[in-house]
This record gives structure tokens, C-alpha cells and sequence, in this order.
């Protein structure tokens, strides 16, 4: 035998290359999927067929099993296969499970046919993933089940020759849910409630992806008894695991599949999205890092967002649709707040990307709304208007609580002149004012133009600029904007942002342009 740096091999080429070979199988053998193929819509598994219960079964002893449907014409009803589950689905504990949905060969592009449903399953989740990564829920319609309609949680463990209380926990990690239909009947109309939230991330689960870029990942998440997604360290909470960033991209939570329009039977019962911790003793951390993008969020009974709880912190709500069709311009309202942030969480911004407007409009309490004690939230950029309470609230703090936002001062807007020539077609706006607050510090102060018969909000960005206040808290502006086309929107306003402290204030008294 000779060695090499690589390792022990034999002389021989023959023997080397079996031994190569066989190695490279050992080391290699999850790298080859296995599939299981779903065949009845039976729950039975005395039935002929497999059913998705034994699918499911077999893919937790094979990791990296594909489940892929390949169900008979005649059992279906109106071109739905509906799986009437009679008790819980196993927990999917295996990682790189994927459950095709798309795979049926009656599948339609924005249009599931394998329906998952809970009337008969008791008090059951939909699918649950615990402790797994890299799983992918595809293509199903998920409806009428008592708890959630999927739920990432973590899988806690004892420790092999540990105390009772020596456990090991393992969060689920990089799963996605796409393409699915959460608390709607087959055609995305009609709301069929999952009686608690729609998909449920919780326990430590991190890096988990619920819809996505592309169209035919949109998930619609509607018609949900409580929140269509809640985002928390309960129910599964683990003692210093936090539950953070999970990307929540691209869905529509509260409305139709189109979007268009308001789910009939109702949108979610509670909040559109809720990331939330429940401040129990023993419950520390909130929360963290998570991402809302790029969803519209409407129609839902209480805010489109609420994000709440102690240490629930630097979650970012960007670039979304709340309270509107998908055109950004049509009202479906959430029953409260645009975007509520309570209940000391801190850090946490709204705002919109270079890329896609954020628009948060008609609901019927507040646009964003900051009650005591949660500090350090940032809202900016976004166009805010029509909401029946007004653009931005910082509540009245609660007896020895901090006040919202540190009550940061909005600033003044003294004068402000518009002019237009025809000729480039460009207008020329000219805001002057003052800002009085913390002496020393640098904000970012934005500008915003609404129409004439507008309650004073932030409909339209005018543009933005840095001040920093002298060491007596002030500061003077005069900001030149040159925009595109006759601008006609006379009622203006202004909010301030710190940029140490990330305290953003309520919008300005307006100025308004007289004709």
C-alpha cells in the first residue's frame, strides 16, 4: 500500500477505483432522492393505493424524499382532490422533505387541486414541520382544520445518558411554503377558515422562506380564524431560542387570489401577519430579524401588521400593500391599524426599497400606529393617506412607561412654494421650516404632498434631507425638489427621524398651499 496526501489507497487500479467508488456511494447516499408517490385520497391505510399518510411516514425515514401525487381522475370533485384526513398528519421530522402538490397532472398554474382537509381530523394541525430543514410545501389547499394550517416548530429532544432535563433543540431552518392556498376553498374565493392562524413559525424556526419572487410561489393566506401568518416564540418556546429571519415575500394575506378584492366570508379574524412575543416571565426574547415584503395585506378583521412584545426587535415591514388591491390605489381595509407596533417592541422599521412602493392606505384605525413603551421605530418612505384615524400615532404613554418613539418632534413647515414651467414640464417645490429637538443630533427629515381634500398624511414623497440641530435643538431648512409634470397636490407635511435613536415622529402640522 502507498500513501498519499489524500489518504490510504491501493496499488491497484482495479481494487483503487472499486474502493474510490464505494466511498464515494457511502458518502454520497442521501445525495439521490428518494420518492414516494401518493396515489388514493383515502385516509385509510388498508385502502388500495398510497395514501399521503404513508407517504409522509416513509419520507421521515428517508431524508430527501420527493411525495409526488398521481391521483385517479374519478376521484375527484369539481377537479379538487380533497384528502378528508380523519387525525393528524405525521410530523414531518426529515429534512429536505418536499410535498409536490404541483405534481397532479389536473394542476393549473395559480390554481391547486390537492386539498387538505381538516373537518374530520380532529384537533390537528395541517402539516407540521419539526426540527427539519430545507423542506418545501408546495401547491396544496390547506383549509378547515381546529389549530393551524402549518406550523414550523422546533423538535426538542432529550440528551442520550443526560438528566430528565438535558434536552437538544433544533429549530426548523430554510423551509418554504409556495403556492399554496391557506383558509380559501379551491378557487381563492371563498374564505374556509383553519380555526387558529394560516402558518404558524414558531420555537427557534429561522432562515424560512413563505412565498417568494415569482409569481407561482404567491401564497394566499386568507380567510384564517386568528392571524393569517404569526410569527412568535410561542407556542413552542425554547429558553433562548429566538425565532428570526424568516422572509415572509410576495403573498396575499386578507384578500382574494387576485388581490383585487376583499376574500368573501372575511379575510384572517385577527392580524394579517403578527410577529409577537407574550412577554411571560421566563420569555425574554422576542422575535428578531424577520421580513415582511412585498405582500399585500388587506381585508383583514383587526391590523395588517402587529408587530408587539418585549424584545421583538430590527423586524423590517418593506415595501408592502396594506390595505389595498394590488393596485395600490383601490381600498380593502384592514379593521384597525395599518401597522401596529405595542407593547415595547423596539427597532423595528417601516419603510419602502428602492424598488417597490410602500403604500399603507383606507384601514380604518391609523396608517402605523405606536403605543407605550416601543421606541426606536422607523418609518420611512412610505405613502401613507386615507386612513379613517390619521397617517401616524404616538399613543399617550401608560403610567411609568416610555412614551412611543420618545415623542420625537415632527418639524414645521413655515413656507412652501410650488412653481411650474411648461417648457422642461418639471416643477419646482421649495420647503422652508425649523425643527426643534435634541440639541446635537442628526435626523432625516421627509417631506410628503397630499391632495387638497386629504386628511394632513404622507400620500406623495416629495424627498428627504439630513439635518443636524445646533446646541440649542435647532435647526433652519430651506429644501429645493424638482420633480416631473405640473404638480398639483397642495397640503403639505414633514416627519423627522433620529438617526442615532431610529425614533421617527408623527407627521407635521400640514401647510397648506392656497389656489
Amino acid at each position: 500500500m502507498q500513501f498519499t496526501k489524500f489518504g490510504r489507497l491501493p496499488k491497484s487500479p482495479f481494487v483503487g477505483t472499486f474502493c474510490l467508488l464505494l466511498l464515494l456511494c457511502l458518502a454520497s447516499q442521501d445525495a439521490f432522492a428518494d420518492e414516494s408517490l401518493v396515489t388514493t385520497i383515502d385516509d385509510v391505510e388498508m385502502a388500495g393505493g398510497q395514501t399521503l399518510r404513508q407517504a409522509i411516514d416513509f419520507a421521515n425515514r428517508h431524508s430527501g424524499t420527493t411525495i409526488h401525487f398521481d391521483l385517479p381522475a374519478y376521484q375527484a370533485d369539481h377537479g379538487v382532490f380533497r384528502l378528508k384526513l380523519s387525525r393528524q398528519l405525521p410530523v414531518i421530522t426529515a429534512s429536505r422533505t418536499i410535498i409536490d402538490g404541483l405534481t397532479q397532472r389536473e394542476f393549473r398554474p395559480l390554481a391547486p387541486v390537492i386539498m387538505l382537509d381538516g373537518t374530520n381530523a380532529g384537533l390537528a394541525n395541517g402539516l407540521v414541520i419539526q426540527g427539519a430543514s430545507d423542506c418545501v410545501i408546495k401547491g396544496l389547499i390547506i383549509n378547515n382544520f381546529l389549530r393551524n394550517g402549518i406550523i414550523l416548530d422546533s423538535l426538542i429532544t432529550p440528551v442520550v445518558g443526560g438528566t430528565p432535563t438535558e434536552t437538544t433543540i433544533t429549530p426548523a431552518t430554510r423551509n418554504r411554503v409556495v403556492g399554496c392556498f391557506i383558509g380559501t376553498d379551491a378557487t381563492g374565493e371563498l374564505a374556509v377558515p383553519n380555526r387558529w392562524s394560516g402558518i404558524t413559525l414558531s420555537g427557534g424556526a429561522s432562515n424560512n422562506i413563505i412565498g417568494g419572487v415569482l409569481l407561482y410561489e404567491r401564497n394566499v393566506i386568507s380567510g384564517n380564524g386568528q392571524d393569517g401568518v404569526f410569527i412568535s416564540s410561542s407556542p413552542g418556546y425554547v429558553a433562548g431560542v429566538i425565532t428570526s429571519n424568516n422572509l415572509v415575500q410576495g403573498n396575499f394575506i386578507g384578500t382574494n387570489k387576485e388581490g383585487n378584492a376583499a376574500l368573501r366570508g372575511g379575510g384572517n379574524g385577527g392580524n394579517g401577519v403578527s410577529i409577537w412575543c407574550g412577554n411571560r416571565l421566563g420569555e425574554p426574547r422576542g422575535p428578531q430579524a424577520n421580513v415582511i415584503e412585498n405582500n399585500v395585506i388587506s381585508g383583514n378583521v383587526r391590523s395588517g401588521v402587529l408587530i408587539s412584545g418585549r424584545n421583538t426587535l430590527d423586524n423590517q415591514v418593506r415595501s408592502n400593500l396594506v390595505g389595498t388591491t394590488l393596485s395600490g390605489a383601490s381600498a380593502v381595509p384592514n379593521g384597525r391599524d395599518g401597522v401596529t407596533i405595542s407593547r415595547t417592541a423596539e427597532r423595528n422599521i417601516v419603510f419602502r426599497t428602492d424598488e417597490l412602493p410602500s403604500v399603507i392606505a383606507f384601514n380604518r384605525g391609523y396608517g402605523i400606529r405606536i403605543t407605550s413603551g416601543s421606541v426606536r421605530n422607523s418609518i420611512l418612505g412610505n405613502s401613507v393617506f386615507r386612513n379613517a384615524l390619521g397617517g401616524i400615532s404616538l399613543d399617550p404613554p401608560e403610567a411609568g412607561e416610555v412614551p412611543p418613539n420618545h415623542f420625537q418632534i415632527a418639524p414645521t413647515l413655515s413656507t412652501v412654494t410650488v412653481s411650474y414651467d411648461s417648457l422642461p414640464n418639471k416643477s419646482t417645490i421649495v420647503i422652508e421650516g425649523n425643527l426643534r429637538s435634541a440639541r446635537g443630533q442628526q435626523f432625516t427629515l421627509e417631506f410628503f404632498a397630499n391632495e387638497r381634500f386629504e386628511w394632513p398624511e404622507g400620500h406623495t414623497l416629495v424627498g428627504s434631507a439630513n439635518a443636524v440641530t445646533d446646541f440649542e435643538g435647532n435647526f433652519n431648512f430651506r429644501q429645493v425638489f424638482v420633480v416631473i409634470g405640473n404638480f398639483t397636490q397642495s397640503n403639505f407635511t414633514g416627519t423627522a427621524t433620529n438617526t442615532l435613536t431610529n425614533d421617527t415622529s408623527k407627521f407635521s402640522r400640514p401647510f397648506i398651499q392656497r389656489p
